[in-house]
């Protein structure tokens, strides 16, 4: 479990874990930056996001800061084992914090262990919090809006048949 991190001066970041250990990670041109991959969700899709840390120094493996409900908090995963399923694609929209900025707002939830809620801390709402100081979720709506539309349409069918009778 993350406890601590420093960034470092020579562009990398340290990250103390709470088994005594650390591990350097330097930051690339990707560190701070959203990126997402297409997941199923009820009738429609979603986007899940996370943040790029950087690379692991010794593996050169990259890292990803995001919240999930299979772990149920904010916490630090490999780029592999987060585009499971190959699809990761760079968010277009720039952040309005700078790089180490959204990385540090990430990490301190992963200290913290943000927990995960569908509606109010998922994925989308870590980082836009980390990127945009604003804790926001633009999939969320489109869902809830949709299942608000569907349950409209079955009263209204409901409505019209008895009616008809």
């Amino acid at each position: 479990m993350l406890k601590n991190y420093t960034f470092l001066s020579n562009n990398q970041i340290r990250l103390y874990f709470s088994n005594n250990t650390y591990r350097d990670v330097y930051l690339t041109e990707d560190s701070g930056r959203i990126v997402g991959y297409p997941k199923k969700l009820l009738f429609t899709t979603v986007t899940h996001t996370g943040i790029i840390l950087g690379a692991d120094v010794n593996s050169n493996q990259k890292i990803i800061i995001h919240n999930h409900p299979d772990v149920g908090y904010a916490h630090l995963i490999w780029f592999s084992d987060f585009a499971k399923n190959g699809r990761v694609t760079y968010q277009a929209e720039q952040c309005i914090n700078p790089p180490k900025t959204v990385i540090a707002k990430a990490l301190s939830a992963t200290i913290r262990r943000v927990q995960y809620r569908p509606a109010t801390s998922n994925c989308q709402n870590f980082t836009n919090s980390a990127c945009h100081n604003k804790s926001y979720s633009p999939d969320l709506g489109r869902v809830l809006g949709g299942i608000a539309a569907v349950g409209l349409g079955v009263l209204a069918l409901v409505g019209v048949s008895t009616a008809a009778k």
